[in-house]
C-alpha cells in the first residue's frame, strides 16, 4: 500500500460531522467561558485560577467531543440497526470499527481546531 492509498483510507474513516460538531462545540465553549464581562456587572465567569486550567484543557476538548459523538452514534448503529454512516452495514460489525472511527475523528478534530485557531484567527 503506497502513501496515497493509506491517506485516502485514513480520511475515509473520519466522521466529518463529528469533526464539525467538536470544533463548533469547543468554539462555543471557549466563547462562553472566556468572553469579557459586561461593564458594571459582576463577572459570572470562572475565577482566574480556573481559567488557566480551562485554557490548558481546551485544546483537548475537540478530541473528547468527536470521540463521544462517534461512540454514541456507533451505539445507535450497533444496538438498534440504524446505520447512519456511509459505510455498508457489513462493515459496522463491532466496537473495534466504532472505536477506530472515534479515535481517528477525534485526532482530526483536534488537528483541525488547532489549524483553524492558528491560521484563520491568528491566536
Amino acid at each position: 500500500m503506497d502513501e496515497g492509498a493509506f491517506f485516502i483510507q485514513l480520511l475515509g474513516s473520519v466522521d466529518v460531522v463529528a469533526v464539525a460538531f467538536a470544533i463548533t462545540t469547543t468554539s462555543m465553549l471557549k466563547y462562553i467561558l472566556f468572553r469579557p464581562p459586561d461593564p458594571g456587572t459582576i463577572d459570572p465567569l470562572p475565577p482566574p485560577a480556573w481559567k488557566k486550567l480551562l485554557e490548558r484543557v481546551l485544546p483537548v476538548m475537540p478530541i473528547f467531543f468527536a470521540t463521544i459523538y462517534v461512540l454514541v452514534k456507533g451505539y445507535i448503529e450497533i444496538n438498534y440497526g440504524i446505520v447512519q454512516t456511509k459505510m455498508s452495514p457489513e462493515h459496522v460489525k463491532g466496537w473495534a470499527t466504532v472505536a477506530n472511527r472515534g479515535v481517528v475523528s477525534g485526532a482530526m478534530a483536534g488537528y483541525a481546531y488547532r489549524v483553524w485557531k492558528v491560521s484563520i484567527l491568528g491566536q
